[in-house]
């Protein structure tokens, strides 16, 4: 299916699948976008999507999708991204607000057993049988 602006499709994606499921929502919308790239007819590729996005959007699958459909035919989801506007607000450097410094917590020791293998003893002897050992020895 034809796209005119996969970002601006990406970005209606992403606000839409927000709400509808515990997934990562900029993964989801990206999975979309490529689902949408197979050339498929509407009916097949539909059928298709169907089946992958109800793993992540279970009863919502269908109106979903129904929904996209729509969109992209009216192309709506350019219409929602203005030009020009930036989405995020500018904040004076004076009043932006630092992030917060990683937490350093002291390293805890493991408790429980130690899963590790034990040291190899590298000796020449320890490789050779008795006998080839005893030959040197006499």
């Amino acid at each position: 299916m034809h796209v005119n602006n996969p970002e601006a499709l990406k970005v209606w994606l992403t606000d839409v699948l927000q709400p509808l499921c515990d997934a990562d929502p900029s993964a989801l919308a990206r999975y979309v976008l490529a689902l949408l790239k197979k050339d498929k007819p509407i009916r097949e590729l539909t059928q298709c999507m169907l089946e992958q996005l109800d793993v992540f959007l279970g009863a919502e699958t269908k109106p979903f999708l129904d929904k996209l459909i729509a969109v992209i035919k009216s192309e709506e989801y350019i219409k929602a991204q203005s030009p020009g506007v930036n989405p995020t607000p500018a904040v004076p450097a004076s009043q932006a607000i630092a992030p917060a410094p990683p937490s350093l917590d002291p390293i805890k020791p493991v408790k429980g057993p130690r899963e590790c293998t034990p040291p190899l003893d590298v000796s020449p002897t320890f490789h050779f049988p008795l006998n080839y050992r005893l030959r040197f020895l006499l």
